[in-house]
């Protein structure tokens, strides 16, 4: 027999209450499949890219800031954010997740 614990109870004899999340956790959304329709509407909408937009879409979508992206692809900082702000109004989003998303539905980023 093993020591007691603390309680007088071994801790093999003790039960272990079942995990609740915490009060004000929201439950997490199951994440939608991606179809072949949802796949083949992000590859429509990259076909207005340039070369170079979507190779900033890629790094945006791994998730590099601004000055990485212009570390590894070899430009400016300001050029970076031109792109950026190019891949706003060709994908319609507003901001850099929406545009991650986007690379992602497109099979450009795992």
């Amino acid at each position: 027999m093993g020591r007691p614990h603390r309680r007088g109870l071994l801790p093999s004899r003790l039960v272990r209450a079942p995990r609740r999340p915490h009060r004000h956790a929201r439950p997490q959304p199951a994440r939608a499949p991606l179809t072949r329709s949802r796949r083949r509407d992000a590859l429509a909408r990259l076909e207005a890219l340039t070369g170079r937009e979507r190779e900033v879409l890629v790094e945006v979508g791994l998730g590099h800031s601004n000055t990485e992206i212009a570390a590894r692809l070899h430009m400016s900082e300001a050029t970076v954010k031109s792109h950026i702000s190019h891949l706003f109004d060709k994908l319609a989003v507003t901001n850099r997740a929406q545009v991650a998303i986007a690379a992602y539905r497109a099979g450009l980023v795992d």
